[in-house]
């Protein structure tokens, strides 16, 4: 997949530059559709993870410490009561 968006950015980048570029008179085109292009495979990339790694993902630090905490307590009794 990131050969395929690779190829399609640059595409999209000089079809808009020659579209664009010389209809509009708006050179710059290709680069603002490129980036563009890539942010729409970004963004799919990003919706595309399942609910559990993206809390994975973005999970607080310290909630993180506690639950391990926890699970560790209960893994290892004797050693949470010294």
């Amino acid at each position: 997949m990131p050969i395929f968006a690779f190829f399609l950015t640059i595409f999209v980048g000089f079809f808009a530059t020659g579209i664009f570029g010389s209809w509009l008179n708006w050179p710059d085109a290709g680069a603002v559709f490129a980036i563009a292009t890539m942010g729409a495979f970004l963004m799919w990339e990003v919706r595309k993870l399942t609910r559990e790694e993206q809390e994975e993902l973005y999970e607080d630090p310290w909630k993180k410490r506690e639950r391990e905490a926890e699970e560790q307590a209960k893994s290892d009794p004797e050693d949470s009561q010294i």
